[in-house]
């Protein structure tokens, strides 16, 4: 294994470790109609120390919660049920949940250094 790939590897998994804990809002438009869409911040709580940020939409109850188990952005759709997870501070305000510019980024210098260490 050649040195170039050690020295990527290691910088692409340190990368991953230091992912902060990112706070959420945490509700349900069931018990607080500030938690629906639009939403208002007013009187809804958050929590800090997530991995990300969850926003899910059921039989027209809006929730908003945090999540341990996942540091990615997507939205998925089943059978009338929409979530959503995002991965930055209080994310799951917005009515839809979007990619950031950082995930984009991590995504391209991942190919930039697999492309540097395979050229040679």
């Amino acid at each position: 294994m050649s040195m170039k790939f050690v020295n990527v590897a290691l910088v692409l998994f340190a990368e991953v470790l230091t992912t902060d804990a990112v706070s959420c809002y945490l509700c349900d438009s069931g018990s607080n109609k500030n938690c629906g869409d639009p939403f208002s911040a007013a009187g809804v709580s958050s929590i800090t120390g997530c991995k990300a940020c969850t926003k899910a939409t059921s039989l027209g109850v809006v929730t908003r919660m945090c999540t341990m188990w996942t540091s990615s952005e997507a939205c998925n759709e089943d059978k009338g049920r929409e979530s959503c997870t995002c991965i930055r501070d209080l994310c799951n305000a917005a009515p839809q949940v979007t990619v950031t510019m950082g995930t984009i980024l991590t995504g391209s210098t991942a190919v930039l250094l697999m492309e540097l260490l395979f050229m040679f």
